[in-house]
């Protein structure tokens, strides 16, 4: 009885290992469909045991390799899972904030998006890297949360400038803790923006109130829409 026992305990051992291994080659290659069907077999806890709370286990190095690799649904997946073994309100426990020096290291933005809404404070060497890959929309929510803006060079300052989308000037401008300097420096592109804007809306009706067959004015628009997309970069 106590052979068998040791056997079924063997056994089980060696099946979880399995699963462990499928939940780690899942991760790492993004295999999403997969890891839920692996988690329906079992149940986070019984798959992992001690090791779902044990900083650098396998449910944190599975976590951590898919924020290598950049598979954004999957990190997603991953948070869910472990917050669903939580009590409502409490913070993840695996590491996003490693995962967010992670993700900024191999240039997947959309995770360090992904870190941030989820609490990790972003600091102001970690803006200006968002800032060096262009996503204005990290840069905003990083300000949004709290980080500092940094100390730039002249040179970099107007490259900051100029590299906030027409479309998200108003909403930069607004933000309650940018600095002032920043703030004087957008205003002249919020004026010149809409200015460009109206002109562009008076012409398309001076266009439209006149008879132009779809061709043309399909033609027309397109013209427009690139001369605006030109002027803006």
């Amino acid at each position: 009885m106590h052979t068998q026992t040791v056997s079924n305990s063997a056994q089980s051992s060696t099946q979880n290992e399995d699963l462990q291994i499928d939940f780690l080659t899942c991760c790492s290659n993004g295999y999403l469909s997969r890891l839920k069907l692996l988690f329906e077999k079992c149940s986070p806890l019984e798959l992992f045991g001690d090791d779902m709370f044990e900083s650098n286990g396998t449910f944190e190095e599975g976590f951590l390799l898919a924020v290598k690799y950049g598979h954004l649904e999957v990190v997603k997946h991953l948070i869910k899972v472990d917050l669903s073994t939580l009590s409502p309100g409490l913070r993840p426990r695996v590491d996003v904030s490693t995962g967010m020096d992670i993700a900024f290291e191999y240039g997947h933005m959309d995770i360090v998006k992904l870190m941030i809404k989820k609490g990790v404070y972003a600091s102001k060497s970690e803006m200006l890297e968002a800032f060096k890959y262009k996503r204005m929309d990290i840069v905003k929510l990083m300000i949004e949360k709290g980080t500092e803006f940094p100390v730039l060079s002249p040179k970099n300052f107007n490259k900051f400038v100029k590299s906030v989308p027409d479309d998200e000037l108003v909403p930069f401008c607004n933000l309650p803790n940018l600095t002032p300097e920043l703030k004087l420096a957008l205003e002249p592109r919020i004026v010149e923006y809409h200015i460009k804007l109206n002109k562009i809306i008076h012409e398309m009706q001076e266009i439209l109130s006149q008879k132009v067959d779809e061709q043309n004015l399909t033609s027309i628009i397109a013209e427009y829409l690139q001369i605006f997309s030109s002027d803006s970069s």
